[in-house]
């Protein structure tokens, strides 16, 4: 059985909610990823928010300034995109990320790699990233699918890490620790 990874798009907006997911995390000593929009980095706030999602040990990547379609732009919208990302984060971090997923995964699918993200993600040493397990907590609460979560990873449990895609949600938040302690009983590890 491979190891899981919990990983948060979108954020650091709501701060309430990745406060509640970073308190969680804490709880469980799970390390998450985190791929952020710079655009959300408009605050003192939020960028205080960034940086500790670094400090308590997670990891802060690139999900693009804007959270635009990137696989629809021209490789000079591509390269701002991921370079106005890539400075805000290693301003409030002091590092610069080392992986990419573009916004709804859009032009890095296997099957469909869009030559302009897959170039500047080249120029910037960026990994593109996708995830395994898609918890879609964006249409509704992951409380109300722990059953398909579970159904989901198990499927993959064959892959050496697989990634469970949530979102910087309060809805997300509220369900995070059940979930957690869900997948510890089934026996799965966090790396």
């Amino acid at each position: 059985m491979g190891k899981l990874r919990l990983s948060f798009d979108d954020g650091p907006k709501p701060t309430d909610a990745l406060t509640k997911i970073l308190t969680i995390l804490a709880d469980h000593s799970v390390i998450a990823d985190f791929y952020v929009n710079g655009i959300e980095m408009d605050s003192a706030e939020t960028k205080a928010a960034v940086r500790k999602i670094h400090d308590k040990g997670h990891k802060v990547e690139n999900h693009a300034w804007s959270h635009k379609r990137l696989d629809t732009m021209s490789l000079e919208e591509v390269r701002q995109e991921v370079s106005r990302n890539q400075d805000i984060i290693q301003a409030a971090t002091g590092r610069f990320p080392t992986r990419l997923r573009p916004p709804y995964g859009a032009g890095a699918y296997p099957k469909s790699l869009d030559t302009e993200v897959v170039k500047v993600a080249q120029e910037f040493n960026l990994t593109l990233t996708l995830w395994q397990v898609d918890t879609e907590d964006w249409k509704s609460p992951i409380s109300g699918k722990y059953d398909k979560i579970l159904s989901d990873v198990k499927a993959k449990q064959h892959l050496e890490l697989t990634d469970i895609l949530m979102h910087v949600l309060n809805n997300t938040a509220d369900g995070l620790n059940t979930l957690i302690e869900k997948l510890k009983e089934k026996g799965y590890e966090f790396g």
